[in-house]
């Protein structure tokens, strides 16, 4: 089973790092194996303007081989346990899980460490689980309200959303306007849906609607 491209990581109390997780195939041992290849995000504190939420995943605890690549030394592979936590933090496109992992300090990159040993100063790659909004997963009466007020999200940065991209278009995802696979000019909504950049900009011409979740959006859609 494959991670998502991005994943959340505990460093120390209180203290997350952002993952971005690729598949990549590679011989080992004259086998060809896929492997999982991390990199901690820079600054992910410009992204994350969502919400801690808890809530419902089935137990599970699935072993990976993983790679990393060192200037200091030749690549190495290691085996790790990742497990899905119920933690997730909720964003405009999508929502992100915390996940844990076995043996991280062999595995990810000295960025990590620094975070580990409280010497990331600048909040250069991590972010405070404090200073997020946290909400738990409720069942609350829906408070109707015109669709006018309900509030635009920002953009994200353009080096998250290629990598979003590149991930629907290796899963062979579709523009549900055109039905046609999603290319390198697609377009992000406000809302996080995908769409073919011309068929969504024609289409919010004469509705304000997402076509997918019919929520409202603005019609500076976003694309590389």
């Amino acid at each position: 089973m494959s991670l998502p491209p991005f994943i959340i990581l505990r460093a120390a109390d209180d203290r997350y790092v952002l993952l971005n997780v690729s598949h990549v195939t590679r011989f080992i041992d004259n086998v060809e194996k896929t492997c999982l290849k991390f990199d901690v995000v820079n600054e992910p504190q410009n992204m994350l303007n969502g919400r801690w939420k808890t809530g419902r995943v089935e137990p599970s605890a699935l072993t990976y081989t993983c790679e990393r690549v060192s200037s200091r030394g030749p690549t190495k592979y290691y085996t790790t346990i990742m497990n899905k936590m119920a933690d997730y933090i909720e964003l405009p496109w999508g929502s992100v899980y915390q996940y844990n992992m076995t043996s991280p300090n062999q595995i990810l990159s000295s960025k990590f460490y620094r975070v580990v040993m409280n010497e990331d100063r600048n909040v250069k790659w991590h972010f405070v689980r404090a200073a997020l909004l946290t909400q738990p997963l409720q069942h609350q009466p829906l408070q109707r309200q015109p669709l006018l007020m309900q509030p635009l999200q920002a953009k994200i940065p353009n080096h998250i959303f290629r990598v979003y991209l590149q991930d629907a278009i290796a899963r062979n995802e579709i523009c549900p306007i055109t039905m046609e696979p999603l290319m390198m000019n697609a377009g992000l909504t406000s809302c996080g849906h995908l769409f073919n950049k011309d068929a969504i900009l024609m289409a919010i011409r004469s509705s304000a609607l997402c076509p997918t979740c019919r929520a409202v959006i603005r019609e500076d859609v976003q694309s590389l």
